[in-house]
């Protein structure tokens, strides 16, 4: 067999090849802008969309069509998200230089974020579950740690915490902020089919 009938053999073989794995890619490809599209469109139901859709892109081939699982996905995001909050307050509470009124306020949003933490695991377990009882129950308790995040934030919108206020605020405010995302997304649990 001469050179050129290897080359062409394995030209073919490579076209043949190509032939079969490109319509599967391309379905690969397009289920993930599906599921990124659902993404998108679901996100602009809640109050941060940009925030939503950057936070629960990652989930896309997890999440795909289901408004269960990307639901789950924007609880477990907003627990992840309250439990580093969490361990920056309390950070701050053991820092020293803080006038007494500070360690009140600190102590105060350390146990606000350990409510919320605690009421996001129990969303998350709710969440997967199939009943409108346990759909409302993940809207209770989800809507209980978006209040102790926002009553965390404000407390600390009134205290210096020794220059450090802006940075534990952030990320209490931003826990807070994916915490109304995935109340939101679970709200819309109701709603789908």
């Amino acid at each position: 067999m001469a050179m050129g009938d290897h080359v062409i053999g394995a030209a073919t073989t490579i076209a043949l090849l190509l032939a079969a794995l490109l319509p599967a890619m391309a379905g690969r490809v397009l289920m993930e802008d599906n599921a990124g599209d659902f993404i998108s469109t679901r996100c602009s139901h809640t109050k941060y969309p940009p925030l939503c859709r950057a936070s629960l892109s990652s989930y896309a081939s997890k999440v795909r069509s289901s408004p269960t699982q990307l639901a789950q996905a924007a609880v477990s995001v907003s627990l992840a998200h309250a439990m580093s909050a969490a361990a920056d307050v309390s950070t701050a509470a053991g820092s020293v230089g803080l006038k007494p009124g500070e360690t009140m306020v600190l102590n105060d949003c350390l146990m606000v974020m350990g409510d919320s933490v605690q009421q996001l695991q129990r969303t998350l377990d709710a969440v997967g579950g199939s009943s409108a009882i346990r759909v409302e129950n993940a809207q209770t308790w989800a809507s209980t740690a978006l209040t102790d995040e926002n009553m965390c934030a404000d407390e600390l919108a009134g205290v210096d915490l020794a220059g450090r206020r802006e940075a534990v605020r952030a990320a209490v405010a931003k826990a807070a902020r994916l915490c109304s995302n995935a109340l939101a997304l679970i709200s819309d649990l109701q709603a789908s089919p």
